[in-house]
């Protein structure tokens, strides 16, 4: 689970993603295999994924030591349309 602290240097990055409620499942899977992924990254410190109850959303949030590793895993991040 991600902590959330002022000025202790991590990089905490929160995306909702909406999606159509039908494929919410989907998606969220495809986000926990770049999930994986990411975790071996340098600098990757969590990552959370969250389901909204009415299907329509997923949310990301991942933490990164600092600002340079986030932009360096980001991109590693997203999920295609």
């Amino acid at each position: 689970m991600p902590e959330i602290r002022e000025n202790d240097g991590v990089v905490t990055q929160i995306t909702t993603v909406k999606v159509p409620a039908d494929n919410q499942s989907e998606v969220l899977e495809l986000m926990k295999e770049r999930a994986r992924f990411m975790a071996s990254q340098p600098g990757f410190v969590s990552v959370s994924l969250h389901r909204s109850e009415d299907g329509s959303h997923v949310v990301n949030y991942v933490q990164w030591k600092n600002r340079e590793q986030l932009k360096g895993g980001a991109p590693l991040a997203r999920v295609p349309q």
